[in-house]
């Protein structure tokens, strides 16, 4: 047999397959992501361009409609997709600015002034109805229609010339109250004490952590504002509405809760349904009863260009809503809007150094917060009121405490008679849980290398001494406050302090007592700002914090982030205790002073 006779039969190797290079799949693959996300970046791009609305021209005779609601609110500079994907969206201001052009367009026959629940306050409730009234000065009328009806509502609507009330509309006028939940005895029963430094008697912020009732001067000064702020509300809706003050007195001492009482009374004119009023607009505006009213949404008549600086004569708008914290947030833990010192400071800094800027008008509607952060920003107005530019407040609803120290720093202050602040006072909270960790069988061991290393310690109480120099830190920063308040207003301390106290004020007794310069809303304080800079035509008012440009917005965390558990958050959690949460969280934490106001007051 030959040696290789069988080797056919032994199964040879299959030869190795070649090997395929990655190398062109992926060159494909990623040309492909360059290409899409190119595409999409361009898409969005054209989007933020071509989403831009455009402003419509009104037609001979239109009736412009405005929805007064809850949406209406103080200006925060949108963010993220709020800008790609939103509506335009008119903030209060715009409201103003509207109403001037509107007043200005001979196409523009009136008003149809869409009456829903509000969340202004009272003394933007009294710009929007004035700037109403200022209109109907330029020979042409408003007509107020709505279904809810509650007194800051009637109050608004009272600033027109013609109040529909649906017939069958809720009506709820019974006067102004104002609540306030007390948690002593529920913090007792858990084991949670509160310290608490407060100057002076009427800085009752703390009061609900310590007490079980009212004080006699928390009575005091609440009684006071909600009287001032009813009065004012009587005084001026008798005026437009032609009645007697003591008709609408006695009217809501027994509770108006039916359309027809309101119309009874004469605060409504007549109930209808809205196809009823729209058949009298057209009758008013001359057209044919059959024909299409001629509505003008107000959303589509006033598009505000915000992203705009041009102009070499300025004044800057400069908001500032909401409480006042150290740092660089823009927003709570809620959401809620925070007047942050590192981002107030930069913006009021570009402000001063834009040379294009004359004066500047700094908005102000908050309760106060951190005194830290309140006298940083003091500190960053009084530099520019020294450097040649005038600065002028203008108060919303509330510029209070650490508001009040804001404005001080101004070289004119602006308030409406409705206004609440003042609250010149300081108050600092310390939290002991030491008895609860007891309850729940906690104990705690600590070292330390000093004797106060753990003096703002949760978990233990204070000594005798530590109390009385908890209490000396926060009178030295009262001090210092009431001296800075007084020299802004040129009178001693001794003259100033009897004001001072903590204590709340409206905007009227704030002006008898030297706490601000003039009653007017923000157009008033605008004008007043372009006169001192000697510029008192053809200059822009540009605002302040300004929209962010597009590649901003895509680098903007918030494009990602859903605002709408914080909406469902702020819908159940007091305003108190939201802002007080954003305190306790703040870079300063507890136990340092504050300037807030002494209770967070919810008139309804």
């Amino acid at each position: 047999m030959q040696e290789n006779e069988h080797l056919d039969d032994i199964p040879q190797p299959k030869p190795r397959p070649e090997k395929r290079s990655l190398v062109l799949p992926l060159l494909v693959l990623g040309v492909f992501l360059f290409i899409f996300v190119g595409l999409i970046g361009a898409a969005l791009l054209a989007f933020s361009f071509s989403s831009s609305p455009k402003a419509v021209k009104a037609s001979k005779n239109s009736i412009l409609e405005i929805r007064i609601s809850a949406e209406m609110t103080e200006y925060q500079a949108p963010s993220g997709l709020e800008v790609l994907f939103a509506e335009n969206r008119l903030y209060f201001h715009d409201y103003l600015d509207l109403l001037e052009k509107a007043a200005d367009d001979e196409k523009i026959r009136g008003i149809l002034l869409r009456v829903e629940p509000v969340s202004l306050g009272w003394a933007q409730a009294q710009e929007f109805r004035d700037a109403c009234i200022a209109f109907r000065a330029q020979g042409k009328w408003i007509a107020a229609f709505g279904e809810i009806w509650t007194e800051k509502e009637l109050y608004i609507a009272s600033g027109c010339d013609q109040v529909y009330v649906a017939p069958e509309a809720i009506v709820m006028l019974d006067g102004l109250m104002s609540r306030v939940t007390f948690y002593k005895d529920a913090l007792d029963w858990a084991g949670i004490g509160v310290d608490v430094a407060a100057f002076k008697e009427y800085k009752n912020f703390a009061d609900p952590y310590r007490f079980s009732e009212m004080t006699d001067s928390h009575r005091e000064a609440t009684t006071e504002l909600l009287q001032g702020i009813h009065d004012v509300f009587i005084e001026q809706v008798c005026e437009t509405r032609k009645i007697e003050p003591q008709r609408l007195r006695d009217g809501l001492a027994v509770t108006i809760d039916s359309a027809q009482q309101g119309v009874d009374l004469g605060i409504f004119d007549k109930a209808l349904y809205l196809d009823q009023v729209e058949a009298e607009l057209r009758e008013r505006s001359g057209q044919s009863p059959d024909a299409k009213l001629k509505l003008v949404k107000a959303e589509r008549y006033y598009v505000p260009n915000r992203k705009s600086s041009s102009g070499s004569d300025q004044i800057a708008l400069l908001v500032a809503v909401g409480g006042i914290q150290s740092g660089a947030s823009e927003r709570g833990a809620f959401g809620d809007p925070v007047i942050s010192s590192d981002l107030f400071v930069r913006d009021l800094r570009a402000a001063r150094e834009d040379d294009r800027v004359k004066a500047i008008v700094i908005r102000i509607d908050s309760p106060g917060g951190s005194a830290l952060a309140s006298d940083v920003i003091w500190r960053e107005i009084r530099l520019t009121s020294e450097s040649g530019k005038p600065v002028v407040a203008s108060m919303g609803t509330v510029a209070a405490s650490g508001g009040y120290y804001m404005a001080m720093a101004c070289d004119a202050i602006f308030a409406q008679p409705t206004t609440i602040t003042g609250s010149i006072g300081v108050i600092s909270m310390r939290v002991s849980m030491k008895e609860l960790y007891q309850k729940l069988k906690l104990h705690i061991d600590v070292i330390k290398t000093e004797p106060l290393a753990d003096f703002y310690d949760p978990y233990r109480d204070l000594t005798e001494n530590e109390r009385q120099e908890f209490l000396d830190r926060t009178s030295s920063f009262y001090t210092s406050f009431v001296t800075k308040a007084a020299q802004s207003r040129g009178v001693s301390f001794d003259e100033f302090e009897p004001f001072a106290r903590g204590r709340v004020w409206t905007g009227t007794a704030a002006a008898e007592h030297g706490l601000v310069d003039q009653m007017g809303g923000m157009k008033d304080a605008i004008s007043y700002a372009a006169e001192l800079a000697g510029i008192s035509e053809h200059y822009r008012v540009r605002l302040m914090p300004e929209e962010k440009e597009f590649w901003d917005m895509i680098r903007d965390q918030s494009l990602v982030e859903s605002h709408a558990s914080e909406a469902r958050l702020r819908a159940i959690i007091p305003r108190s205790q939201r802002l007080v949460f954003d305190m306790l969280n703040s870079p300063e934490a507890q136990g340092a002073p504050s300037v807030l106001m002494p209770f967070l007051i919810d008139i309804e």
